[in-house]
């Protein structure tokens, strides 16, 4: 529980006003010199962005209509739950039609696709809103 400068004010022992009214402005020199304000803290639910991964090495392989795409953890991930997209497109450069799967934590992924050539990505994220760059196949 904090305490107000009107509060302090109030109390009766000279000593101790004395003591937390300094405590108080040296709180206000450094609020004002950081932004902060440890007297009357905010919770704020927005958590720290986290650094994604390093990007994931993948490989793929193909038979019969499918392709089997194998995702390596990148060398550096921590101890996290690591997710990974996968994107597919027949156009090299990813600049024309493009599927992308939903996040997934799997390393292994098969997807049906008959008849079709095509040229794959993956990239990492423990929060999946900070992405790694990506690794193609």
């Amino acid at each position: 529980m904090a305490l107000s400068k009107s509060q302090i004010n109030a109390i009766k022992d000279f000593g101790l006003r004395n003591v937390l009214l300094g405590i108080y402005a040296q709180l206000e020199v450094h609020n004002n010199a950081t932004g902060t304000n440890f007297v009357e803290p905010t919770n704020s639910p927005q958590q720290p962005s986290s650094q994604p991964p390093a990007a994931p090495s993948i490989s793929v392989g193909g038979a019969n209509g499918l392709f089997a795409v194998t995702i390596d953890k990148p060398a550096q991930s921590i101890n996290k739950v690591i997710y990974y997209e996968i994107s597919y497109s027949s156009v090299s450069s990813f600049v024309g039609p493009t599927t992308t799967l939903p996040p997934t934590t799997n390393r292994y992924v098969t997807i049906p696709a008959p008849g079709v050539t095509a040229h794959f990505r993956a990239r990492a994220s423990y929060d999946q809103t900070n992405w790694s760059g990506y690794a193609y196949a």
